[in-house]
This record gives C-alpha cells, structure tokens and sequence, in this order.
C-alpha cells in the first residue's frame, strides 16, 4: 500500500512544502520512502528557471494508477514564496509510483485557462477524475476581489 502525504520544512525558505510516500504491506507499520527529490522527498521544488512554476512550494494533489506502469500525477505548485503567490497546477508521471518526472507541458493548469479568469490569483488543490477518456478536474479557485472570494471550480482536459 502507498500512503503519499506533504510535508513541511520551515527552516528551508526555499521550498517550504515537499511531496512524501510510506509504504506499507498490512496498512499499520509504514516505512518511508526515500525519493530522490531533495531531503528524500518524493517529488520537490522545481529548481529556478525549471519549469519556473513550482520553486517556492509544491502540495498534495492527485494520483492516479492508470495501469501497472503508467502513474499521472497533478499538484499545485508556486513560484514565489511570498504572500502574493500565484499558483499553478504541474504535471509529473511515474512508471512504478515511486520515482516521478515532471513533464516539460508543466504547469500542466494555470490561471488563463479559468472561464473569465474568475480565480483571478490563485488556484491549487487539483482533483483529477477520469471518465469517458476525459480528465475531469475540481480545483480551488481564490479572487480578492471578487464578491465571493473562495470557490471551486471545474474543468476538461481531453
């Protein structure tokens, strides 16, 4: 079984939040996973100027197993570190659900693609569901300025 989970750094400024994996065989004793990201992470921060979208932070997302070979993963990630972040969802993929690439299509998801651009700042926590050879994606969607300033949103992606 595999546990995959986010966690926090707060003495690294650099890259605050990075993605986990434990494994376990009876669902009771887990073993963490020593990835090859930095500080073993499974996945971390991109690097400056790689891909540019997820140097800051990166966080939890979604996987998906497509088959015994073929692993899809989306997460939120941001480029500054600062509170005015603009987030971005990136796009990595795995052939065992251990080790990840991310993909050069990366941000797989931004801002621009919203209808009317509503999230306006800010838009994370990617939830993909496939149906009908389609991605279906719920994500969190955040304007300041809008009257209502926290919704969530849908999208397609073929």
């Amino acid at each position: 079984y595999f546990m995959y989970y986010i966690g926090s750094h707060d003495t690294d400024q650099a890259c605050r939040e990075k993605g986990g994996l434990a494994i376990s065989t009876d669902l009771i004793n887990w073993t963490r996973y020593d990835g090859s990201g930095p500080e073993q992470a499974l996945l971390g921060c991109g690097d400056s100027g790689d891909f540019d979208y997820d140097r800051a932070w990166l966080s939890q997302g979604t996987i998906l197993r497509e088959s015994a070979t073929s692993w899809k993963m989306w997460y939120p990630g941001d480029s500054d570190s600062s509170s005015a972040h603009v987030c971005r969802v990136g796009y990595a993929t795995s052939t065992d659900g251990k080790n990840w690439t991310k993909h050069s299509i990366s941000p797989a998801f931004t801002l621009n693609e919203t209808a009317k651009m509503w999230a306006g700042v800010n838009i994370g926590y990617p939830s993909y569901v496939k149906a009908n050879n389609e991605y279906r994606i719920y994500y969190y969607g955040y304007n300041p300025n809008a009257v209502i300033q926290r919704q969530i949103g849908f999208a397609v992606q073929k």
